[in-house]
């Protein structure tokens, strides 16, 4: 899921690309920018992305080796 909303600020409007992960509806991605480019979104996806395949790499590192063929208890 994806939300494009425009924000008024005291200097003008600035656009925010949001990526929620639909899930969790955690925001795992976002950026800012004070113009609307077709990268915004592009860059929050990116953003996102980034983020997923460090937790994932998080993850592998924080479960214990299990031999193969082997139990892990």
């Amino acid at each position: 899921m994806a939300d494009l909303p425009h924000v008024a600020t005291w200097l003008g409007f600035v656009y925010v690309a949001f990526v929620i992960e639909p899930f969790s509806r955690r925001i795992v991605g976002w950026r800012v920018s004070k113009s609307l480019r077709s990268d915004l979104a592009l860059d929050a996806l990116e953003q996102a992305l980034y983020a997923r395949l460090e937790c994932g790499l998080r993850s592998a590192r924080a479960s214990p080796e299990v031999p193969s063929g082997g139990d892990p208890s």
